[in-house]
Order: structure tokens, then C-alpha cells, then sequence
């Protein structure tokens, strides 16, 4: 699942009390106090900065051994424990349970200095992950073992997403934040190419512990990089409130500002309605590949596999598409893009030299689609967000757009039962047009670009 609001996974201004925020002044009014001119002429945009670099690396490192150890973990069940099918499905579950915890991770975030949180939650993640190959090296790792590893390991990557997302802004300008996010996200994609693709191999050929060892190294990696980042931090939120009265004061704080606001309320709920409709899609699927189609799993995952360089071509495009068309208007076509893309799937024929093109085709213009609108509305996000609330609110965001998946499934397991695998992935497909319809029918439709953040246009 991921967040169009998107994954996973930033700065500062106001978003209340403005007139239209389509016509504030351009964001190329603000200056960027960190950049080096020195360097100006050598290395353009979000390159010139060291501190972003640092960052963009450390993350690209990661990214691919997560993306590897999403191919071993399941593959260490299976084959070296011998997990079953129902103990398979607990620990997708388990996997799953801390996105509930997206909420309060933001009010952490929101009181902490975020270099800290990311290069603590990077050398957790690290030996926890570590546990494992040492686990299986001296013959004591056990299935509750992994259970218990994957749960906290998910916990921490919470933490680090809110923390990711909230940091980005405060090591870019404004007129930047397209582009770092464009450059994040294209490298998660990539990610997603070559880890995936060598997960499998590494498995193969070093054994499914060995393969997690790298992803443990690649945390020790980013956590490196995030240290070498001495860019100062801007002030901390709500340090003066303790206890369990002042954690839910701050998180109504920001949850009651998303609600409240004209842009990122519907925004937020266009995200929800999209991941819950998209849940149910997914949970039938496979199913409907398998059985209605009678598709192989190489077939299966050859059109899975499609979906990863459409997610690097519409993050290539996401500042190109920002500036031809407009913030609402890519947001809204992205949507678009992707319910549209999405029909291909119950359309698709049993005739498989006709049925395997469609899905291949689908799963690259819905994930095109899909990274379009995620990084524009990141930026938006980043952009109108006061920076005091920033993690609060990126965490309202992810518990819409990962805390709709459950019920997501569970709709789409109701439907696959009342109206058969290709009616019920028809009917969620068409659900999710009620996301660009919400935002298209909102004033989130007026924002043509994005708005210098009033905490940054005296600069």
C-alpha cells in the first residue's frame, strides 16, 4: 500500500486565514540560507546541497536492502521454517499492526530532533535485523523469533517515515521540495527494480539469512550518512507537554488542522477513499489471476514486475507534469490516470497472449500514475504544513493511507464473495474514482501552484 499523499514517504507555513493559495507568489522567491554559491555553477538544484545529498544516499542504500529483504524474509519462512499458510498470514498481519501507531509516531516526531529519530530508528532497525543471520548461524532462530523481529522492525520504520518525511524540508527550499521528492522517489523505484530483482538471486545463492544480513548493513549505511548531516534543526513543538493528557492534546492538534484545512482535508480523504478501494483490489487479484484467468506465478509476477518502472516514470515526470499542468491538475489526472488504468484488469480476457499485455500495461500506468500524484501532494503537503505540526499532519496522512488497508481487504474479500473475483475487483476499480472526483469537486481544484509559506516569504 502506498501513500498518494505518499511513500513511504515534509516544511513550513500556514494553511488557514488565506484568500487563494493559487495566487501567492511563486515559490523561486525564496532564498536557501544553506546552499554553497561557491558550487552554484557546478552542480544544479537539490545537488549543490550536501546535507540533502547525504540524505538521498543514505535512503537509496536502504531502500534496496529493504526491497531484498521483502523477497527473503518470506522465502526464510517458508523454506528454512516451514512456515504454513495461516502462519504466513499472521505475520503479514503483524507486519502490518504498526501503521495504527502512525498517529502517535508523529507527535514523537513533532518533540524530537529528527536527525536523532532517523539515525536511532536506522541502527534499531539495524541489529534487529542483524538477529536474524545471527539467529540461523547458531541454529536458534525460530519462527516467533522472525515474528517478533519483522513487528519491531516495522515500529521503528514508522517512526523513521514520519521522521524522513518531516525532515526533507528542513534541508531543501520551498522551490525545491518537487524535486528532492522527485529524486527520493525515484530512487525508491529503482529500488524496487533491482531489489526485487536480486532478492530472489541472493536467496539462491547466499541463503535467505545471508540476504537479510545486507539489508542490517545498509541500515548501519544510512545511519552513517544521516550523522554526517550537520544542517541545524528549526525549533522543537509541544516540549512542554508530558504525559498521556499532553500527547492527545497534540495529536487533536494536528488532527483537528488536516480537518479543518481547505486543501489537505480533501486531499487526506481522496487518499483514504484510494487506499480502501485499492486494498480491495488487491485482495482479489491474485485470486482472480490464478483461478479465473488460470495465469502461472512467473506470469503473476511478471505483471506485478511491470508496475516498478511506471513508478520510476511518473516520478521522472512529477515536476515536469507540476509546472506544464498545475498542482490540482496533475493530482486530479494522476487519479484519473490510475482508476482508468485499473479497468484494464476485470477487462482482461482469458486469452493470455491478449489478457498479459492489459495487466502488464495496467500495473505500469497505475503505478505512472500512482508516483504523479504521491510526490505532488507530498510537496503540497510539505509546502502549507505550518513547520510545528509537520509530523503530526504527515502522520494523519499515512494512518488515512495506510490505516484504510484492513478494511480495504476485508471489502474486497466481501465482494469477491458476493459478486465473484473479476465483478469484485470491477466494483472496487470503480471506487476509485471517488478520489479525483472528491479533489476535482474541492478547492483543492484552484491550486495552480505552490504557495511561499508564510514563516518563509520575508526572506
Amino acid at each position: 500500500m502506498t501513500d498518494v499523499s505518499a511513500s513511504p514517504p515534509a516544511v513550513p507555513g500556514t494553511a488557514q486565514a488565506e484568500p487563494d493559495r493559487a495566487g501567492a507568489p511563486p515559490v523561486d522567491q525564496v532564498a536557501d540560507p544553506g546552499r554553497s554559491p561557491g558550487r552554484r555553477q557546478r552542480l544544479p538544484g537539490v545537488w549543490q546541497n550536501q546535507a540533502f545529498r547525504l540524505l538521498w544516499g543514505g535512503q537509496t542504500v536502504s531502500m534496496l536492502g529493504s526491497q531484498v529483504t521483502q523477497v527473503a524474509v518470506p522465502l526464510l519462512a517458508v523454506i528454512t521454517l516451514h512456515a504454513s499458510i495461516a502462519q504466513m498470514g499472521v505475520l503479514g498481519t503483524v507486519a502490518r499492526l504498526p501503521f495504527l501507531l502512525y498517529i502517535v509516531a508523529g507527535v514523537w516526531v513533532d518533540r524530537s530532533r529528527r536527525r536523532r529519530v532517523l539515525i536511532g530508528t536506522d541502527l534499531g532497525r539495524g541489529v534487529l535485523m542483524l538477529s536474524l543471520p545471527v539467529a540461523a548461524l547458531f541454529g536458534v532462530l525460530t519462527l516467533p523469533l522472525l515474528v517478533v523481529v519483522v513487528l519491531a522492525v516495522m515500529v521503528l520504520s514508522v517512526w523513521f517515515d514520519i521522521a524522513y518525511l518531516s525532515y526533507v524540508p528542513a534541508l531543501v527550499e520551498v522551490r525545491e521540495l518537487t524535486t528532492a521528492n522527485t529524486v527520493m522517489e525515484t530512487s525508491n523505484s529503482l529500488a524496487m527494480v533491482v531489489g526485487n530483482s536480486i532478492g530472489g538471486f541472493l536467496v539462491e545463492v547466499l541463503t535467505a539469512p545471508i540476504a537479510i544480513l545486507i539489508d542490517s548493513l545498509s541500515f548501519f549505511a544510512s545511519a552513517v550518512a544521516v550523522w554526517r548531516i550537520r544542517r541545524p534543526e528549526p525549533p522543537l513543538a509541544d516540549t512542554d507537554r508530558s504525559g498521556l493528557r499532553g500527547v492527545a492534546s497534540s495529536l487533536a492538534v494536528g488532527v483537528r488542522y488536516v480537518v479543518h484545512d481547505r486543501i489537505l482535508a480533501p486531499l487526506c480523504l481522496a487518499i483514504g477513499l484510494y487506499n480502501l478501494f485499492w486494498s480491495a483490489e488487491l485482495a482479489l487479484y491474485v485470486f482472480y489471476l490464478a483461478r479465473d484467468l488460470h495465469l502461472g506465478a512467473g506470469i503473476i509476477g511478471l505483471t506485478l514486475a511491470a508496475a516498478a518502472p511506471g513508478a520510476a516514470a511518473g516520478s521522472a515526470l512529477a515536476g515536469q507534469a507540476q509546472r506544464k499542468l498545475g498542482v490540482s491538475t496533475t493530482i486530479i489526472s494522476a487519479l484519473t490516470l490510475f482508476a482508468v488504468s485499473a479497468c484494464l484488469i476485470p477487462l482482461a480476457p482469458k486469452d493470455h497472449a491478449v489478457a498479459i499485455p492489459m495487466l502488464m500495461v495496467a500495473g505500469f500506468l497505475m503505478y505512472a500514475g500512482l508516483q504523479l500524484c504521491s510526490i505532488n501532494v507530498i510537496t503540497t503537503r510539505q509546502t502549507i504544513s505550518p513547520r510545528e505540526l509537520l509530523g503530526r499532519i504527515t502522520a494523519s496522512f499515512r494512518f488515512m493511507a495506510f490505516g484504510t488497508a484492513p478494511f480495504g481487504s476485508m471489502l474486497g474479500g466481501l465482494l469477491g464473495l458476493t459478486l465473484g473475483a473479476r465483478d469484485g475487483i470491477l466494483a472496487a476499480v470503480l471506487g476509485l474514482f471517488l478520489a479525483p472526483l472528491v479533489v476535482a469537486l474541492s478547492p483543492v481544484r484552484k491550486l495552480r501552484r505552490l504557495p511561499v509559506p508564510d514563516s518563509e516569504s520575508g526572506n
